[in-house]
């Protein structure tokens, strides 16, 4: 589309002035093409209609497609007296003009002395509550489901098993160790299935923990760019993976407020942000300084809690599901946090070190509910299909509607990041027997037409209401988690000694 110097709107305004107040179509697109240059006919044209108070196809464009008084200056300034012919918008001559709706059709009208204000305005835009009051019952089971969920997956009840043995039982590392192996783990973690970036892919990284210091090592362990070999096997960075290492390296090396290793940096750095960040905003503006510093690799400043509002707007818009899982662990799983522990300590001294980690994980210091949902294909296909039954159009933002969600129910966000967990981490598995969510439109199972049940008939018959309590009752015998194995969903309080 040709940008101009100056909006159309505004060159047919002056056009019309300069033309005593009253031209033809043909005479404003003379005097703006003789002033501006090739100013685009039809636009010029289009732009007329929209401006115009008493033309009927002005409602066509989005401009004037909402009820209102045509008192609008920007649009609002020419009146037709002929065809192809306007003079300036006089109400107090041509008499007051509207944008109507009647019959559920929008209208250009000229207005009667008894007509007010409020029977033009449109109705208002329902939230995206209003919109979804015919399945509020249902979306209110589905986040207390998914809280349920998110407390056994914090709540130590679902454990790394296999997982991530190096960051959790490797002697050899030191904590400082286990956090930087930790967040390259995470930043890896983008094509290939969980399990295999969690052991494969956590040796691959540990090969680089080992024999890396500064980025120039990258070309001695990372082959033709992308292959990392290991004893007997190898892996293979994807996508912008390297890049990534790259930048988390160089802005290490360069960081020279203390002396040390890239893992003992990487804590340093992480301290500076916990000790200077905490309270409102917190965990966003922490957030913003990894992916600026990390993520980007740029040269370290002095952090500042005060951070340009646009920028944080900025960064929020931006897509950083790694990002913001290692966060998200960072914060909320307690396995992860006693690394951080034993690291801030490691680094800090014991005092320090203990204050800097009460700091984190206060809720009032950095609370959980500023993390952002790591937000996958997965969550965006569940909540679609949940609500877009009853919210017309197709929801693209399953964040915005996680973080609705979260602050109707005061939780974080993240709580639906268990969908995926206990969801699409089974169908890849295989393990359709004890999907979190039973048989679905979703599934991966090859399935005839007419045998797939949508996502608002298949997860909720496990979880109704009693209609005498607010809590969620259980059906044993139906649990979709299988046997015995969905008994902390059904009560506020969890057993810790439960294991799943």
């Amino acid at each position: 589309m040709p940008r101009y110097i100056k909006p159309v709107r505004l060159m047919i305004r002056e056009a019309v002035e300069a033309l005593s107040g009253t031209a033809t179509c043909k005479e404003i697109i003379n005097y703006i093409r003789e002033k501006y240059g090739d100013v685009n006919e039809g636009t010029i044209r289009c732009q007329i209609t929209i401006c115009t108070v008493n033309h009927p196809s002005r409602v066509h464009y989005p401009e004037n497609q909402k009820p209102r008084i045509c008192l609008d200056e920007r649009y609002d300034f020419l009146y037709r007296i002929a065809p192809c012919t306007v003079t300036l918008y006089d109400p107090e001559k041509h008499g007051l003009w509207a944008i109507v709706k009647e019959e559920g059709k929008l209208k250009v009208k000229k207005l009667s002395e008894h007509t007010t204000e409020k029977h033009l305005k449109a109705p208002p835009k329902p939230s995206f509550f209003k919109r979804t009051i015919g399945s509020r019952d249902l979306i209110d089971r589905f986040v207390k489901v998914c809280i349920k969920l998110d407390e056994l997956r914090f709540a130590g009840t679902i454990d790394w098993n296999g997982l991530a043995t190096n960051i959790f039982h490797n002697l050899k590392l030191s904590n400082s160790d286990k956090v930087l192996l930790f967040w390259l783990c995470s930043i890896i973690d983008q094509f290939y299935p969980y399990e295999r970036i969690w052991t494969v892919g956590e040796r691959a990284m540990l090969k680089l923990l080992e024999e890396v210091t500064d980025p120039k090592d990258l070309e001695h362990v990372v082959i033709n760019g992308r292959v990392i070999k290991l004893n007997g096997e190898q892996f293979i960075l994807v996508r912008d993976d390297l890049e990534r290492i790259q930048k988390t390296y160089t802005f290490l090396s360069s960081y020279s407020e203390v002396d040390g290793s890239p893992s003992i940096k990487l804590v340093h750095f992480l301290g500076q942000l916990i000790g200077k960040l905490h309270g409102k905003g917190g965990v966003v503006k922490l957030a913003y300084y990894i992916n600026r510093h990390l993520w980007h690799g740029k040269p370290y400043t002095q952090v500042s809690f005060y951070v340009d509002r646009r920028e944080l707007k900025k960064f929020l818009e931006q897509s950083r599901k790694r990002l913001w899982m290692f966060l998200m662990f960072l914060r909320r799983d307690p396995s992860i946090q006693q690394i951080l522990r034993n690291a801030l300590i490691e680094v800090y001294g014991s005092s320090k070190g203990a204050q800097l980690y009460e700091l984190w994980i206060n809720e009032e210091k950095f609370s959980t509910k500023e993390l952002e949902l790591p937000s996958d294909m997965w969550n965006q296909r569940l909540f679609n299909a949940l609500i877009g039954r009853v919210v017309p159009g197709k929801l693209r933002d399953a964040k915005k509607i996680a973080r609705k969600l979260a602050e109707k129910y005061d939780i974080s966000p993240t709580v639906f990041d268990v969908t995926f967990e206990v969801g699409a981490n089974k169908c890849k598995q295989g393990e359709c027997v004890n999907c979190s969510f039973g048989d679905n439109q979703l599934c991966q199972k090859e399935r005839r037409e007419g045998e797939i049940c949508p996502l608002t008939e298949w997860l909720y018959p496990y979880y109704r209401k009693d209609p005498s309590t607010p809590q969620l009752k259980c059906k044993p015998q139906q649990c979709p988690i299988g046997q015995n194995l969905g008994a902390n969903l059904c009560t506020r309080i969890i057993n810790r000694t439960f294991k799943h």
